[in-house]
């Protein structure tokens, strides 16, 4: 709800492009092997955000987003080596992610990792996040003069959507929502 509501902001609207992503770990388990590997729930954006699809098998397509929507999962090259041995026929192969089965639909590029080391990526469907789950908004800034009004407008935005659940001696104490922007070269 409150991402809706964010995509809604007039700066957001005026921002080249911007994802959102929930960072997790996973236990991931083939038949022979498992492991606990970092990942991403990301949106339906991240791909196109990225600039960079699978080397092989497919990004997410937009049905693949949708609660009832069989689970899928984009594995790392790390990962297709470690619990595949790197097999060929990877595509379409099952795998247990927390003790539920996914299907395999694409495997990224050796030296793709992002974002902060992930070796998996799930769609993050309708069901999946809860309200007090944190999520990275990853954005692209139009110019270098948005920034300041950018970052004041979202924590503002931020702190209004939660200030209804917060104590009144934390309301009280002048703590504020800070938006801080990150440089990801």
């Amino acid at each position: 709800k409150m991402l809706n509501s964010f995509s809604q902001l007039e700066t957001v609207n005026q921002l080249g492009e911007w994802i959102s992503i929930k960072r997790s770990q996973f236990w991931l388990s083939s038949i022979k092997r498992s492991n606990h590997y970092r990942g991403a729930y990301v949106d339906s954006a991240f791909f196109r955000f990225l600039g960079q699809a699978p080397e092989l098998g497919r990004p997410f397509s937009n049905s693949d987003f949708d609660s009832h929507a069989p689970n899928v999962v984009i594995i790392s090259h790390v990962v297709w080596q470690e619990l595949y041995q790197g097999r060929e026929d990877i595509l379409g192969q099952a795998l247990q992610i927390e003790g539920k089965p996914h299907t395999i639909v694409g495997v990224m590029a050796k030296r793709n990792h992002f974002p902060i080391f992930s070796k998996v990526w799930l769609p993050t469907k309708k069901n999946i996040l809860k309200p007090n789950d944190a999520i990275d908004i990853l954005y692209k800034l139009p110019n270098r003069n948005f920034e300041q009004a950018f970052e004041t407008q979202l924590s503002q935005f931020f702190y209004n959507s939660i200030k209804d659940s917060l104590s009144e001696s934390t309301k009280q104490s002048g703590n504020n929502v800070y938006v801080e922007s990150l440089t990801i070269v």
